[in-house]
């Protein structure tokens, strides 16, 4: 192909905003559709890559070596002979942020009081999306991100890494969570990360969706960013985290009592990727054995205190989400509202028409 510039759009997470829902029925409608988490993308072996490439630097954020520029090129060629349309990579695990310390790739992970996050703002995808746009000249990077209010991510993305935990309840969530806000976990700090891709990539070049306002919204956003012929299909989806009486509720789901002794016995300052492989190997041991493989569940409830604590720490933050969106987040659990004087979104009010 020449060497004119072409689209790759980037949709990056947040995980548990209907990700996998996108990549199964709406994506692969779309010719650009280069890859994903999801086996529907044009090429897994591109998904991998492209993790591998964020990945492989991800603790350092060292994406300068030549080695990286000449995997990112070789990536690029690869993905831009899929098509000529602008292209599009679906990938939740590049809002990754890795402990630099534990090496863990998300928060409310590890065991105790040892494992407390140390990941510093700004988040890593900032500098990894800089480093694609120097890599790669002929591309231009533009980024999708899609928030969810914090209370909800927190008790659904929970449940989803409850599995690696040895001992998830409604008491070690409760904890990890205060114990986030108190050390101001830039991770749940949804504005800042997205207006540094903003400084990045431009505003021109970047779409913030929000999960509350269904997936089918969500959807329609997406398309009219990549590519505003494509109309997606309908989708009929359903939110994994319910409201109860007493707030909003998921379900762990407790890994097997084999994989607990592994990581019990292994000290928690020792290796701990090395911990984590054993632990992981575990798994398919313990079904193998049969009767201590079963899984447990544990109901996760938000309640109305815990709900305040966090949307009281991140209200500035939401404040800031929501002028950038242009949405009043109110309505959708966020806490902080879109003052009526200041209801135009960032985009209007620093590129005025």
């Amino acid at each position: 192909m020449s060497d004119v510039q072409q689209d790759l759009v980037l949709h990056v997470g947040l995980p548990k905003t209907g990700t996998t829902s996108l990549q199964r029925e709406v994506f692969p409608g779309f010719p650009g559709y280069v890859c994903g988490t999801e086996s529907s993308g044009r090429s897994g072996d591109l998904a991998r890559q492209m993790l591998g490439l964020y990945q492989v630097k991800g603790m350092h954020r060292d994406w300068t070596t030549n080695d990286w520029c000449a995997d990112a090129t070789n990536w690029w060629m690869q993905a831009r002979n899929t098509s000529s349309r602008p292209l599009l990579v679906s990938l939740e695990g590049l809002f990754r942020w890795f402990d630099p310390v534990t090496g863990m790739p998300w928060p409310l992970m590890g065991e105790g009081t040892e494992r407390w996050s140390t990941r510093e703002a700004p988040h890593p995808l900032i500098s990894f999306i800089r480093a694609l746009q120097l890599s790669l000249p002929a591309c231009r990077v533009r980024v999708v991100l899609t928030s969810r209010n914090q209370p909800e991510f927190m008790a659904s993305h929970y449940a989803q890494i409850s599995y690696r935990l040895l001992t998830p309840s409604q008491g070690d969530f409760d904890e990890k969570v205060r114990q986030a806000i108190r050390r101001s976990d830039p991770f749940f700090d949804w504005s800042a990360t997205a207006l540094g891709l903003v400084k990045v990539v431009g505003i021109e070049n970047f779409r913030l969706t929000i999960f509350e306002e269904g997936l089918d919204q969500v959807a329609r956003d997406i398309a009219d960013f990549v590519d505003d012929s494509w109309l997606p299909p309908s989708l009929i989806t359903h939110h994994n985290v319910r409201e109860g009486s007493t707030g909003w509720s998921t379900t762990t789901n407790r890994g097997s009592p084999l994989r607990g002794w592994v990581r019990s016995f292994w000290p928690k300052g020792k290796l701990p990727r090395i911990r984590n492989a054993l632990s992981t190997t575990a798994s398919p041991v313990a079904r193998l054995i049969g009767g201590t493989s079963r899984s447990r569940h544990s109901p996760i409830t938000i309640g109305t205190d815990l709900r305040e604590e966090i949307l009281q720490a991140y209200k500035e933050s939401n404040d800031r989400l929501g002028k950038l969106s242009g949405r009043d987040l109110q309505k959708f659990g966020y806490h902080g509202s879109v003052q009526q004087e200041n209801n135009r979104s960032l985009l209007d009010r620093d590129h005025p028409q």
